[in-house]
């Protein structure tokens, strides 16, 4: 017999021999009353806890050795054991996620193994105890990579959201269900929330400002990013989404007045100039900038300075498909190549 099942025999027949004397004094006159049977009932709860544990430690055991199938067994029995413990249902849909991991991709067992991590997890959740891990499998459980539901991807989503512990990734990731499905006054309303909540949150503001360009509201689009941009001018990521606003402003805004679009490119052209001063020379940023001097080429007279203007938008545009070029293959070693 092994230590951790000696150590097991001797809490369990401690336990008993204590309910034991409980229950016969709940049968003597005088001693019987509310106090036993809260006794009765604390005792009952810390049995059941010791067995529960008892079974994790043996599912824990059995995963070390690579025994999954056994680990089930042992989760499934700490969870009869104790089934106000969310603990044995978080590992026993880690092991059903692990098992339908090394399914092949196609196998039905695969989906089904799935299908039972997430009942797990959504009993854990209904325990009420700690729910926002189990959420967070819950929403792998349901992403593309797994039951593909979005449904219930969604409902996780929003359970994590209620919690006030959201991180932006998943504000992001409902927001991007809603505007799959079309529901533009859904992902609009999530993505304002996750503002308020994530105001440091670059991908945020970005996000936020991609939802209002795709969607025509350049202005709305504009002004995210250049409020953003106020406070995180560091941002070059931001700085060049303002950059693409600014070019739909300039060349698709019709309706614009003339100043109106000459002082876009003019924004434009000091944006990007900061850019490039301030790190490597990209590709995007060098035909951004070709693109806008051409733009105020287009709105300058006849002469000398248009002539300037479209000469160093050739040369950036030049400079620019060039280093968008992949690299050419290193000749092999001792081919006698330089």
């Amino acid at each position: 017999m092994s230590a951790v099942t000696g150590r097991r025999l001797v809490v369990l027949r401690a336990s008993g021999a204590l309910a034991l004397l409980l229950a016969l004094a709940a049968g003597i006159p005088g001693l019987r009353g509310a106090g036993v049977g809260a006794r009765w009932r604390s005792l009952r709860d810390r049995v059941q806890r010791l067995e529960a544990r008892y079974h994790v430690h043996r599912g824990h055991e059995a995963l070390r050795r690579g025994h999954d199938r056994l680990a089930v067994r042992e989760y499934q029995a700490a969870m009869a054991s104790d089934p106000a413990q969310e603990e044995p249902s978080l590992h026993l849909a880690d092991v059903y996620k692990r098992l339908a991991d090394s399914a092949a991709p196609r196998d039905p067992l695969r989906r089904e193994q799935l299908r039972r991590a997430a009942l797990c997890l959504h009993r854990a959740i209904e325990g009420g105890g700690a729910p926002t891990p189990a959420l967070r499998r819950l929403v792998q459980l349901y992403g593309p990579d797994g039951l593909d539901t979005p449904a219930g991807m969604e409902w996780a989503l929003r359970r994590i959201l209620q919690t006030g512990e959201s991180l932006p990734d998943e504000s992001l990731a409902l927001a991007h269900l809603y505007d799959r499905a079309g529901m533009d006054r859904e992902a609009e309303a999530t993505l304002l929330a996750a503002r308020r909540a994530h105001p440091d949150a670059g991908a945020v503001h970005r996000r936020l400002a991609t939802f209002y360009r795709r969607r025509e509201d350049r202005r709305a689009a504009l002004a995210v990013l250049e409020s953003w941009l106020a406070r995180n001018p560091d941002d070059r990521e931001g700085a060049l989404a303002l950059v693409m606003g600014l070019w739909d402003l300039a060349a698709r805004d019709h309706e614009a007045a003339a100043e109106t679009r000459t002082r876009h490119v003019r924004d434009a052209l000091g944006i990007l100039d900061r850019l490039l001063a301030t790190g490597p020379p990209e590709p995007a940023l060098l035909l951004y900038r070709s693109v806008f001097l051409r733009l105020a080429a287009a709105g300058a007279e006849p002469g000398k300075r248009r002539d300037e203007l479209l000469a160093e938008a050739d040369a950036l545009r030049q400079r620019g498909r060039q280093l968008s070029r992949p690299a050419p293959p290193r000749p092999p070693p001792g081919s006698g190549a330089p």
